[in-house]
C-alpha cells in the first residue's frame, strides 16, 4: 500500500473529489509532499459531487481504516492507500490517486 501525502486525492462514492491538503506534520516528505498521518484526511472539502438528493457530499469525516500499524511519524500512524471513511452525506470515501509511487508500506 502507498503512503498518502498532502497531494493525494480522495473520492466519494459518487466520484466527487477531495484533496488531503494541509497535514499535521512537516518532518517527513515524499518527493516534496508532506506525508499524511492520523486523521489528516478528515474534514476535507469534497467538490463536484453530482448527488443532488437529499444533498451532495461536501466534507470527509473521520477516517475509519487505512492507518499504518508499522509506520509512525511523531507518534502518529501514517495514512495508507487503503483509506476508508464516510462523508457528511454519509457516503464512503476512498483513495482516488495517491499521486506518489515511491514509498509503500504493508499495513
Amino acid at each position: 500500500m502507498l503512503l498518502l501525502t498532502e497531494i493525494s486525492q480522495l473520492k466519494c462514492a459518487h466520484m466527487g473529489l477531495a484533496v488531503v491538503g494541509d497535514v499535521s506534520q512537516s518532518f517527513v516528505r515524499i518527493a516534496g509532499a508532506r506525508v499524511a498521518v492520523s486523521q489528516d484526511p478528515s474534514g476535507k472539502p469534497v467538490v463536484a459531487c453530482p448527488m443532488t438528493a437529499p444533498k451532495p457530499c461536501t466534507t470527509t469525516r473521520r477516517m475509519q481504516t487505512g492507518h499504518s500499524q508499522l509506520v509512525y511519524i511523531n507518534g502518529k500512524p501514517a495514512c495508507l492507500s487503503s483509506v476508508f471513511g464516510l462523508t457528511d452525506y454519509p457516503a464512503p470515501y476512498t483513495l482516488f490517486n495517491a499521486n506518489q509511487v515511491f514509498v509503500e508500506s504493508s499495513s
